[in-house]
């Protein structure tokens, strides 16, 4: 733990002082597997760690309709690309009719995906993905296409968002504000949210938080 801690605080550091906003993490060689390397990653301050692989009786899905977070933030299950012919294994994405089920099954639950791909193109290294079928792979269905980083303060936002929308009556007319809070540290979590309203005739008009997309 003590090991992890140290390397994954040093990383989160240099990250900072480089001016970015260090949120999500990807477990190298997709380890992770142990829950003390979990922890250590989230008391380094890292919002999220990402597997290389879907942990045998995990399903690929996180945060499908009605969760509304990740079962485990530092322990999220993801897909390893990879084409058949560099080590003929079934067990993973080899080519886009492989994942043609994983995005539409995405879509109707409306959950976040991870597709890993190591290496895109048509030469050698380790686990190559072909460019053919990483191009057909964008174009098979309508995603969100984030990065972990966004979806993480995405979710997170939308878990805690609280949403305030008084009416007050001006004569004829009514004047609506509407305020979408989530209680975070703003300079951290600053994904842009979407209220949607949903207008009804007759009858108050009834807001909801936007549901999660799938994001490979």
């Amino acid at each position: 733990y003590h090991q992890a801690l140290d390397s994954f605080r040093l990383r989160h550091q240099i990250m900072k002082n480089l001016g970015l906003n260090p949120v999500a993490y990807g477990y190298p060689r997709g380890n992770g597997r142990k829950p003390e390397t979990r922890q250590a990653l989230a008391d380094a301050g890292f919002r999220a760690g990402r597997l290389g692989w879907t942990p045998k009786g995990r399903s690929p899905y996180i945060a499908p309709n009605p969760a509304a977070a990740p079962e485990n933030w530092h322990c999220l299950p993801a897909l390893h690309m990879e084409s058949y012919d560099f080590r003929r294994r079934r067990d993973c994405v080899n080519d886009t009719d492989d994942l043609i089920s994983i995005l539409d099954a995405a879509l109707a639950q409306r959950a976040w995906i991870i597709p890993v791909y190591h290496n895109i193109g048509n030469g050698a290294g380790w686990a190559p993905y072909r460019w053919k079928h990483f191009q057909t792979d964008i174009a098979a269905r309508d995603f969100w296409v984030a990065s972990m980083n966004d979806l993480a303060l995405y979710l997170r936002e939308r878990e805690t968002a609280q949403i305030a929308i008084p009416v007050t009556r001006e004569n004829a007319a009514a004047r609506i504000d509407v305020t979408l809070s989530h209680g975070l540290d703003y300079q951290r979590f600053n994904h842009p949210l979407t209220l949607i309203f949903t207008l009804r005739r007759n009858g108050p008009t009834t807001p909801s938080k936007s549901p999660a997309a799938a994001a490979p």
